[in-house]
């Protein structure tokens, strides 16, 4: 279904547009199969708990924390 989902929503939008998945009280499972069908681009408001699910180090998710805060004060 998530797969299904994924490319169903990909072909409706425009190609400068990216799909980002929120992968927030989603199991591990769920996104992996979103990875699997192509997704790249996730959103998770707790990323050591993203890490968890994707086995990144704990680290790494604290650095993308950092950079993602930078890049939000930057837009603005």
């Amino acid at each position: 279904m998530i797969t299904d989902n994924i490319h169903r929503i990909k072909e409706e939008l425009p190609p400068e547009v990216n799909l980002v998945a929120v992968s927030k009280y989603y199991p591990a499972e769920a996104v992996m199969e979103a990875y699997e069908a192509g997704q790249r681009c996730f959103a998770e408001s707790r990323p050591l708990d993203f890490a968890a699910k994707v086995e990144v180090d704990k680290f790494v998710a604290e650095k993308a924390v950092i950079i993602a805060a930078v890049a939000t004060v930057a837009a603005i």
